[in-house]
């Protein structure tokens, strides 16, 4: 599909121009405690029941696109993160974009990736394995997206193979949007746990929306998941899948940190 040239400078331009901004100005919509915090701390957090019980998305400047995933999803466990990551230094807008494409697209760098772990208190790992592939019908392994600019919109299908879900299929999808990128995960297969199914096929959505401001990279992170619902079993696994979202968050700040 051919994208008319007026759009695409109209993204570089509101991109641009976002990254003019400092973070503390970009992150005006914040209450002053909650600001102070994420600055003295690098991360803010909120788990609930549903997306309305999360407040830190609904004065953001990308509530509308929160608001627009949660439509239609019937949610039983939430989770919301905000973090704030040092901006790569000799990065113009430019390379910028290029880095956070590649840094959420190193899906063979999952591998190995670590959780902290409720049952165990401790560190675990919970990817063994991660790589990009054709379709759920042709699952060879491929090699990470290789591209010289950053696209304006991308989809791939993911494998993992989770510590305790075992195998599992993502559909993965990037956008360009007008002043940050978007990252959207939806399972495509059942999330299941010994005999339990956990969360039925596309039953769970996990965004991010990363801003590139003038002296920082903004990461908005949501999971929002329809779970299992017998003996409370969706409350102990609110703090699983906030723990999940909080790993990718961290595995993506250091990709972009070494990513040329």
């Amino acid at each position: 599909m051919k994208i008319p040239v007026v759009i695409l400078i109209f993204a570089v331009v509101s991109v641009s121009a976002f990254a003019q901004q400092s973070a503390r100005n970009y992150l005006s919509f914040l209450p002053a405690a909650d600001c102070a915090k994420l600055f003295r701390q690098g991360e803010l957090h909120n788990i609930g029941d549903k997306p309305a019980d999360l407040p830190i998305w609904k004065n953001s400047p990308f509530a509308a696109d929160v608001n627009a995933l949660a439509q239609g999803l019937d949610v039983s466990v939430a989770a919301e993160s905000l973090f704030l990551i040092d901006r790569p230094p000799a990065s113009d807008d430019k390379k910028i974009g290029l880095k956070i494409f590649k840094s959420f697209t190193a899906f063979t760098a999952m591998k190995g990736l670590q959780v902290f772990s409720e049952s165990l208190r401790k560190m675990e790992t919970f990817i063994y394995d991660s790589y990009r592939v054709a379709s759920l019908h042709d699952t060879r392994p491929l090699p990470d997206p290789v591209v010289a600019t950053v696209p304006t919109e991308k989809h791939y299908v993911v494998y993992e193979k989770e510590e305790q879900t075992g195998d599992m299929y993502n559909d993965f999808s990037f956008s360009t949007k007008g002043g940050w990128y978007q990252v959207d995960l939806v399972n495509l297969t059942n999330i299941n746990f010994a005999i339990f199914t956990i969360v039925g096929r596309k039953k769970m959505h996990t965004s991010f929306f990363i801003v590139p401001t003038r002296d920082k990279i903004i990461v908005y992170a949501i999971t929002m998941a329809d779970t299992m619902r017998f003996l409370g079993i969706e409350k102990l696994k609110q703090k699983s899948f906030f723990n999940r979202m909080t790993a990718l968050g961290s595995w993506f700040s250091a990709n972009l940190a070494r990513t040329r």
